[in-house]
């Protein structure tokens, strides 16, 4: 509000009396917040996605159109990657879930990324531990790429799956209380 004989304060005040104004509820600031993060998250879980999906369309396109189109070596898809591709559902589910703050589909988001982007992931290294430890042993392999081992590509492209998906389940865990901490209030 504008005061009229030009003095940007009131009359009577110091300017200290703002404290009984109203603030934003701290559910609101964190929500706000966090579903940035949550965003950020399933946008790089499409991003590493797409990885594979670039390996898959080499690897068959080599397979099946030799003859037209020449696409550059590639290991052959494992089955992991197939169940962790499954992981991208849950995903477009939590990122449609940002906008109207719907619950439901966050908790599937949650959900999906530890059963099939968490699960698959953690299972794979496990499998495959004693690879890695043999390579780490006699620093030699048959599965190369690019006389590269493959393995070491993996663990590199598992372990920064696991913290993208870590982050995700993390931010959409503080989103749901928050969600919740909503919810009790408006009953």
């Amino acid at each position: 509000m504008a005061s009229r004989n030009g003095t940007s304060r009131p009359s009577g005040t110091d300017g200290s009396d703002y404290m009984h104004r109203e603030k934003v509820a701290s559910e609101y600031a964190i929500s706000a917040e966090t579903k940035k993060f949550v965003r950020y998250s399933i946008w790089m879980h499409f991003m590493m996605a797409f990885i594979i999906i670039i390996q898959m369309v080499f690897y068959y396109g080599n397979k099946y159109f030799s003859n037209v189109f020449e696409f550059p070596e590639v290991p052959k898809p494992n089955l992991w990657q197939y169940i962790w591709l499954t992981s991208l559902i849950p995903g477009l589910a939590g990122y449609f879930s940002l906008n109207r703050s719907r619950k439901s589909l966050l908790k599937f988001y949650y959900i999906g990324t530890v059963v099939l982007g968490l699960g698959p992931i953690l299972s794979t290294m496990l499998f495959n531990a004693s690879d890695l430890l043999e390579y780490a042993q006699t620093k030699q392999t048959t599965n190369t790429y690019h006389d590269f081992p493959v393995i070491v590509l993996w663990y590199m492209y598992l372990f920064v799956v696991v913290q993208i998906h870590a982050f995700g389940i993390y931010f959409s865990r503080v989103l749901l209380k928050a969600w919740n901490k909503d919810m009790k209030k408006r009953r």
